[in-house]
């Protein structure tokens, strides 16, 4: 072998140099990239999160007024128009919880609410929220499940979601016919058991099938506008290990198909039926302070408390005014919204637990904004529960009555048999 001169040794070195020179600077350009990608998508991710709060707002005004003129006297015509109107705000409502389970599910910030559920139970209740737009198109649904199902452990609006989609998607495709919903289970494992729900049947066409394939496969909007809440409950199914997907028969026919996995568990014990006391003349004395600087929502929260019957109810339109008229000692109850002006609510809560030095006010916080990091940034400022919008008069009524009996604790709205 003939040795390298110097200059050659030189010239090599030189090369190796600057293809280590060249690749370096390839790996700063792919990482920079990088960065502007992920910067990218965290901005739209809080743009989508604030758009999404921005619209629950609203929302939740309109639905609050629908439902406080729903225990008014009506007409017959005046009631189908209200009955119009809050299917409409339902609607729209569903949309804004569609766009933010997206966001969530993409960002891999959804959580599961697990909980004992019974799935003929809640398959039975499916089918009577979907029987009337099924049988308004001429259709009919069947429900076919064994007698004897255990309990299982799952998150039953997220299955109640999935489901409704499954149905949603093929009464829309269908004209006629009977469609089926057929639940089964296999595994005799209760820690890992396999659940499936198939939904068939009607006049889906080769078309519709296809484009319900491709929503499952690829895009997230299929060319009509029908795939967002699709993709959604897919992504739902693969949280909890499973999927959605288009399963095709010999015949043409086809069906949604549903897997997941999920623990089977005991039922739990039914608790006592009891009736709820009438409301006492002390609830309707209890000093409400409502903290809101939108002035939808103040009137809605106002027209709300005066249906329940109190008579002491006061207005903040920020933080500041909340924290001055609360630290008086004669505020049983403040509903405190957590985006205000001059000092938002979990400022204005800290500073109340600071300087009041007679008896604490319960707090509870009101936001558009309902998911778990908003909750406990809230409790750890100092709230004692969590209020997401829309509003409903079972649930402040609940307040009130925790309020006046004094033992509002953290949860209890989750525990409330009111509710």
């Amino acid at each position: 072998m003939t040795a390298l001169s110097y200059s050659e040794q030189a010239q090599r070195l030189a090369q190796a140099e600057q293809a280590q020179a060249e690749l370096a600077a390839q790996l700063a350009q792919a990482q920079a990239a990088l960065a502007r990608a992920e910067d990218h998508a965290r901005a739209g991710a809080t743009f989508l999160t604030m758009m999404t709060h921005q619209l629950r707002t609203p929302m939740s005004s309109i639905m609050g007024m629908a439902e406080l003129l729903s225990h008014s006297t009506l007409t017959v015509a005046q009631q189908s128009m209200l009955r119009s109107l809050r299917d409409g705000a339902d609607s729209l409502s569903l949309l804004i919880n569609d766009l933010l389970d997206f966001n969530r599910l993409e960002c891999g910030q959804l959580t599961l609410e697990m909980a004992p559920l019974d799935p003929t139970a809640l398959l039975d209740s499916v089918m009577a929220i979907m029987r009337p737009r099924a049988n308004a198109k001429g259709l009919a649904l069947w429900l076919d499940c064994p007698v004897r199902l255990p309990w299982l452990q799952g998150d039953i609006a997220r299955l109640r979601q999935m489901v409704q989609t499954m149905l949603s998607q093929l009464i829309r495709c269908s004209a006629s016919g009977t469609l089926q919903l057929t639940l089964t289970m296999t595994g005799r494992d209760d820690r890992a058991c396999c659940w499936q729900i198939s939904v068939g049947g009607g006049d889906v066409s080769e078309r519709q099938w296809a484009l319900l394939a491709q929503t499952l496969d690829a895009t997230p909007l299929a060319d009509d506008g029908h795939g967002l809440d699709l993709a959604i409950a897919q992504r739902l199914a693969r949280a909890m290990h499973g999927d959605i997907s288009v399963q095709r028969s010999a015949d043409g026919g086809g069906a949604l198909q549903l897997r997941w996995q999920a623990p089977r568990c005991a039922a739990p014990l039914a608790p006592a039926a009891t009736e709820p006391p009438p409301l006492p003349d002390s609830i309707t004395r209890l000093a409400v302070l409502v903290a809101e600087d939108n002035p939808l929502n103040q009137l809605l929260l106002m027209k709300m408390l005066e249906r329940l019957g109190l008579i002491d109810v006061r207005l903040a339109v920020n933080g500041e005014q909340a924290v001055a008229m609360s630290c008086n000692g004669d505020i049983d109850l403040v509903l405190m919204d957590v985006q205000m002006p001059v000092l938002d609510g979990l400022e204005a809560t800290r500073l109340i637990r600071q300087r009041a030095t007679q008896r604490q006010p319960a707090i509870i916080a009101v936001s558009a904004n309902s998911d778990d990091a908003q909750r406990q940034q809230c409790l750890a400022a100092g709230m004692n529960d969590f209020l997401g919008k829309p509003l409903k008069l079972d649930t402040l009524l609940t307040i009130l009555w925790a309020v006046d009996a004094g033992r509002y604790q953290p949860g209890y709205l989750d525990d409330a048999s009111l509710l």
